[in-house]
């Protein structure tokens, strides 16, 4: 105990005289340092880079790099160092000692394959001396408590729930009653990590204790960095058909951000009496941003309905809305449901599958439409949608697209995965000359295959 003491006191002084006294190092520090042990020489250069944490960059990046760097160098051997970093009083230096600890437990436990919270960090894998490490920086992370840095107190309950131990409960506790809302907000769900789900998560954050469709309602005009508007939005679909009608109520009105969110929310909860109000809103011009979003937005929820009046309401103002960026979303999203790129998505939208292949057939049409009045990336984008539903259109399109330099690379790609050609590599550089040739020989090669050509199997 006395020889760790010692050591723990020597770190010290070098942290000290590495970051508050460098005039001095020289005289006094080089003697010091002379004098450590090949271990020890590990220390210092941890300590080197923990020097960077007082830097004042105010976009944290050097302290990030210098974090990496400790981590990816030195894993849990850097564990008895930063300690010392949480036994200086200053306040970079406990912050980013204390979050790069964190990091490096986390990582421990996600490489042994157990779960943040669940799992108690004394059961990993770890010398001896690991663990008696991590027990004494666990016995200090509290004594941080009276830090008057915010950022340091949502840490400690980041670090703690991290350790995975019951016993940090009542530490964590006490910051859910912190007076900075960040503070309160990693508290939350730091005890959440650890299993404890009796918190009313409004009740941390606002002081409320919301349970009708309205009360939970004001708060999805929020935008917040802690997800109020996430969690009532949350708290409302549990509600079910209860919340429906002030639902309905709220996407009717011109509430800003909580108009939107009704309507995602009646989708999501396959709300079909609210298709009236879609519908209403979808034979509106688009006047402006604003509208264009609630219409998207009316279009998404449609699709989440998934029953015959929804899918007839797509086909009738969304297919055939007078606004060309309507019309293309609409069309974009029945290819995207379709052949959807997350293979978990199939299945989503069961009566939408049996309408399939006419909805298909319809959106294929305005986008061939499309074509003639977009853009080189729409175009591109249309070429996948196609080529990636195995249409030989799509190959033609994105054929066209390797004219567009800003499409080369994307188009490239596609044709090669999509049809198994390849028809060389091109320079980052390539001349005119040099790309003329390349897209005569896909061009040579379509005409001559279009007519029998078929997408290999393997290809989605």
């Amino acid at each position: 105990m006395i020889s760790v003491v010692k050591k723990n006191i020597k770190v010290l002084i070098c942290l000290f005289l590495f970051l508050f006294w460098q005039p001095w190092l020289t005289i006094i520090g080089h003697d010091i340092l002379a004098q450590v042990s090949s271990s020890e020489e590990v220390e210092r250069k941890i300590l080197r880079y923990m020097q960077e944490f007082l830097s004042e960059d105010p976009t944290g990046t050097k302290q990030a790099a210098a974090e990496r760097k400790i981590i990816d160098e030195f894993g849990l051997s850097a564990l008895p160092t930063l300690l010392t970093g949480l036994l200086v009083d200053n306040e970079k230096m406990t912050y980013y000692s204390l979050r790069t600890i964190t990091e490096l437990i986390y990582k421990r436990i996600k490489l042994e394959g157990e779960k943040i919270g669940k799992f108690d960090v004394a059961e990993l894998s770890l010398s001896q001396k690991e663990k008696e490490t991590l027990e004494r920086i666990y016995k200090k992370i509290p004594d941080l408590l009276s830090s008057p840095s915010g950022r340091v107190r949502a840490q400690i309950a980041i670090a703690l729930s991290t350790f995975g131990r019951q016993d940090a409960v009542r530490t964590i506790e006490k910051l859910l009653n912190d007076p900075d809302p960040e503070v309160r907000y990693r508290a939350f769900f730091a005890l959440k990590l650890l299993g404890h789900t009796q918190y009313n998560f409004f009740k941390v954050m606002v002081g409320e204790e919301p349970s009708t469709p309205e009360d939970y309602g004001k708060f999805l005009s929020y935008i917040t960095p802690w997800g109020l508007e996430i969690q009532a939005a949350e708290e409302l679909k549990k509600q079910g058909k209860k919340a429906v009608p002030f639902l309905i109520k709220l996407a009717s009105c011109d509430k800003g951000p909580a108009r939107q969110r009704a309507i995602s929310l009646l989708g999501k909860m396959k709300a079909e009496e609210a298709i009236p109000v879609f519908e209403n809103y979808l034979k509106e011009e688009t006047r402006d941003e604003t509208m264009y979003s609630i219409q998207y937005s009316c279009i998404g929820a449609l699709f989440d309905i998934d029953t015959d009046k929804s899918i007839r309401a797509i086909e009738e103002y969304g297919l055939k809305h007078k606004n060309p960026k309507i019309r293309y979303f609409t069309a974009k999203t029945i290819y995207q449901v379709i052949n959807p790129v997350v293979s978990e998505e199939r299945g989503r939208y069961p009566l939408f599958d049996r309408y399939s292949k006419r909805l298909q057939e319809e959106a294929k049409r305005v986008l061939v439409e499309m074509l003639k009045q977009v853009d080189a990336d729409k175009k591109l984008e249309i070429g996948i949608l196609f080529i990636r539903n195995k249409e030989k259109d799509g190959v033609e399109i994105l054929i066209e697209m390797l004219n567009e330099k800003r499409c080369l690379s994307v188009a490239k790609d596609w044709l090669e995965e999509m049809t198994g050609q390849n028809f060389g590599q091109l320079p980052q550089v390539v001349s005119k000359k040099m790309l003329e040739t390349y897209i005569n020989r896909w061009k040579t090669w379509w005409e001559k295959n279009k007519d029998t050509f078929q997408f290999p199997e393997n290809r989605q």
